[in-house]
């Protein structure tokens, strides 16, 4: 196992055990949602460092589209997450604006999944392999 493979695992491990550490401070104190929310927010990075794994050892096109579609879906989730955290830290009473950047990142999240090679690229023709140094 490569040391970029065994960091992104590192990673997903943290992230993980963070989220399950703030959704048990959740389930006792309901009235902090901000946990929660931060639960979530580490979860979904857990996710996408598992995801960007797969990407990286993707063998075919199809494969690593499928990767990254999912990816940049728990990206999005993890964004919109992001949004509501700041809302609920900083208790900003302009829902209309944190409404609106939520159903904006929801509209990409759906575009990303409809369209053949997600939202970043228009088209991927091969995979090439590369050997880093580390």
């Amino acid at each position: 196992m490569s040391l970029l493979a065994s960091a992104h695992i590192f990673v997903a491990s943290v992230c993980v055990v963070v989220s399950l550490l703030h959704i048990t401070i959740f389930l006792r104190q309901t009235e902090l949602k901000i946990n929660f929310i931060f639960a979530i927010m580490a979860l979904c990075c857990g996710s996408a460092a598992l995801l960007d794994l797969g990407m990286l050892h993707a063998k075919d096109v199809e494969t690593f589209t499928a990767f990254l579609k999912l990816t940049n879906s728990f990206q999005v989730l993890l964004w919109i997450a992001f949004i509501w955290f700041i809302q609920c830290y900083t208790g900003n009473n302009r829902r209309w604006a944190i409404l609106l950047v939520t159903g904006i990142y929801l509209l990409s999240g759906l575009l990303n999944l409809i369209f053949d090679h997600g939202i970043l690229f228009a088209h991927i023709d091969h995979l090439d392999s590369v050997i880093l140094p580390w």
